[in-house]
């Protein structure tokens, strides 16, 4: 059965919304995830790639502590940082796709549980990586910062990724229309917010921790989304593969002034206040 896959833009609780027919719900990724083969996904990160991850985690991820992605999904990034020699776990709230990783990879450490309330206790964590997770509870991302927060070890570092709020963003949040709650009268439900590096570091700071870096990713991601020239031109093919090819590998190593324009995502490196 085909899904409506059509995303539209609006206000709620002032931020830039995106939604769409489905809810970012339970059901919604396990669909999502179960499409992927899964054993060669896995496959091709069993050699440690961490993509444009590769320098912000290996200067911040502790050895020596356990690391936690929360929110793992198919658990690439468990497996290639398990390679890399990281004592690494994984968490998701799907459980069939827990249940395919176990079943495809079952070396890897991954487990259902909820972000909101892990059941280990206080400071557990060296390490706590979060890739586009916290901007999909339309309540915000206080609650669950609070709890990475708890479960995070004196001397250890959370990496936390939301959908940027760039300067195209920005011009388009000052346009759309508002919107009271998260479904519209058509039957659209609410999807994901995106946020300012002012705003989401605020969210941090009341969680009592601190922004030690920001690290704007994805600005091929972020061109040819917010851009209907570069989605044209991509859509069509127009670029030969290897020049291609050698744009996304420019986009993964742009310099700082473009990717704080128009990244898609930004990541914050966050350490407990009371360590820094």
């Amino acid at each position: 059965m085909a899904t409506d896959d059509r995303q539209f833009f609006y206000r709620l609780n002032q931020r830039l919304a995106m939604f769409q027919a489905d809810a970012a719900n339970k059901e919604h990724w396990e669909q999502r995830w179960s499409k992927a083969n899964l054993r060669s996904l896995l496959d091709a990160y069993s050699s440690g790639k961490l993509d444009e991850f590769e320098n912000i985690f290996t200067r911040h991820l502790p050895k020596n502590l356990p690391v936690l992605e929360a929110g793992c999904g198919n658990g690439q990034l468990v497996m290639a940082l398990g390679a890399r020699g990281y004592h690494v776990q994984g968490l998701d709230y799907a459980e069939a796709t827990i249940a395919r990783i176990r079943e495809a990879a079952p070396e890897l450490n991954v487990r259902t549980g909820d972000i909101f309330h892990l059941d280990v206790p206080a400071g557990t964590y060296g390490g706590y990586i979060s890739i586009g997770l916290f901007e999909h509870h339309p309540a915000g991302p206080q609650e669950a910062l609070k709890e990475t927060r708890r479960v995070l070890h004196p001397k250890g570092v959370a990496l936390i990724s939301v959908p940027y709020l760039n300067a195209k963003r920005a011009r388009l949040l000052k346009r759309v229309a508002s919107v009271p709650g998260t479904q519209t009268t058509d039957g659209l439900n609410f999807y994901q917010y995106y946020f300012s590096r002012e705003e989401f570091q605020g969210h941090i700071e009341r969680a009592r921790l601190k922004v030690v870096e920001c690290y704007p990713y994805g600005v091929y991601t972020g061109l040819v989304r917010d851009s209907v020239l570069w989605r044209w031109v991509t859509q069509r093919r127009l670029f030969v593969w290897p020049m291609h090819h050698r744009f996304i590998r420019w986009c993964a190593n742009a310099p700082g002034w473009l990717r704080f324009k128009a990244a898609h995502m930004l990541m914050c490196v966050c350490k407990p206040t009371e360590t820094v």
